[in-house]
């Protein structure tokens, strides 16, 4: 390929439409990723999560700002590789080869001149997925970003025009899939997975309250399941794309996806689920299974902004004395949302648990998390 149609196609990818897909755990970012997967007007790149990587680089390696902008490429192949290995097809990048990545994106980061690294690097990678996959980018109208972390995604836009697409969930439904997710795999203190599970939260009601408001399209994970050729075709005059019947197909680069349940199996599944398995009723009878009555109110407690903007029902009704019983119950006691039943007797986490109930949204800011 030569320089002037590299330089033509970076120039027309910068031209598109941008959208950041993203919200909060278990809420069915990585359904709606696979949704639009195979789209012919779509550009997205799997589980990419771009700013989520440049933190991590930050995180490892304190004076990567500093770094020649060869050595930060490495960085972030690596890191790339490292998602390769892992057995969920949703994060797999088949094709990828980490020296022909460096290489490519080192070639097509000279086209830009006096630009911060992370843009030349964001559109680099995206004009090399479309020559790995030869993605003709003349049809493509839209260029979605799939970022895992909702606290990442007001970095984009610094150097795009960029409107975003987010998942709404009742939050009782996406706390249960989580902690039963950290239940099953074992992973994560008690401490970190409240600090993910809640910043979670707290930070996608910030992007809808503030990072991107009057510049989002909320999808209801509810309402995409009762019926989603209505909804699709919603969002695809939203995103100005024709409506395909690949809207409603489960794919990761083409690839049939059959979903995930923390419920089910640790990893991807391998055929899709009985039917009606996400019909309201049955997601509702499973969380009232999983969370106790303590945990119910507690979420309906401190997440009741959610529940507004999602016209989600609340099962309890609690008065001011119960709702501050609540609360030190929350703080003192290490039973709730202690699905291991681990004695654990730590300073450490109840000061963590007074800051995420205190800050919310700028916990993050005092605490890195990625």
């Amino acid at each position: 390929m030569s320089d002037l149609s590299i330089e033509s196609d970076l120039n027309m990818i910068k031209k598109k439409n941008f959208y950041v897909l993203s919200s909060f755990g278990h809420a069915g970012i990585d359904w709606i990723s696979s949704l639009l997967d195979n789209h012919p007007e779509i550009l997205i790149i799997p589980s990419l999560s771009f700013f989520r990587k440049i933190q991590k680089a930050k995180n490892k390696y304190k004076n990567f700002d500093k770094f020649q902008e060869k050595e930060k490429i490495k960085i972030f192949s690596e890191l790339l590789d490292d998602q390769n290995k892992n057995k969920s097809l949703r994060l797999k990048l088949k094709g990828y080869d980490k020296k022909i990545f460096c290489k490519k994106i080192n070639k097509f980061c000279k086209n830009f001149k006096n630009e911060k690294f992370e843009k030349k690097l964001f559109f680099s990678i995206h004009l090399y997925f479309s020559y790995l996959f030869k993605i003709n980018l003349k049809k493509i109208k839209v260029i979605v970003c799939h970022e895992h972390a909702p606290w990442n995604c007001k970095y984009y836009k610094d150097f795009l025009d960029i409107k975003m697409i987010s998942i709404i969930r009742d939050p009782r439904a996406t706390i249960s899939g989580s902690f039963r997710s950290y239940k099953r795999t074992e992973i994560l203190s008690l401490s970190h997975r409240l600090e993910m599970t809640f910043s979670f939260l707290y930070y996608s009601i910030k992007n809808y309250n503030f990072h991107f408001k009057n510049k989002i399209f909320l999808i209801s994970n509810e309402q995409f399941n009762k019926n989603l050729v209505f909804n699709m075709l919603k969002l695809s005059k939203w995103l100005k794309i024709n409506f395909k019947q690949t809207l409603l197909k489960q794919t990761f680069l083409g690839k049939n996806w059959y979903g995930e349940s923390s419920y089910i199996s640790k990893n991807d599944l391998t055929s899709m689920p009985n039917k009606g398995y996400y019909k309201f009723e049955n997601v509702k009878s499973r969380w009232m299974l999983f969370l106790r009555q303590t945990e119910i109110q507690f979420i309906e407690l401190i997440f009741s902004e959610i529940f507004i903007i999602g016209k989600y029902k609340k099962k309890y009704s609690l008065n001011f004395l119960q709702k501050i019983f609540l609360i030190f119950n929350f703080l003192f006691s290490n039973k709730m949302f202690n699905f291991n039943n681990k004695k654990i007797q730590n300073f450490n986490l109840f000061f963590k648990k007074i800051l995420l109930l205190t800050l919310k949204d700028r916990y993050t800011f005092f605490i890195k998390l990625i």
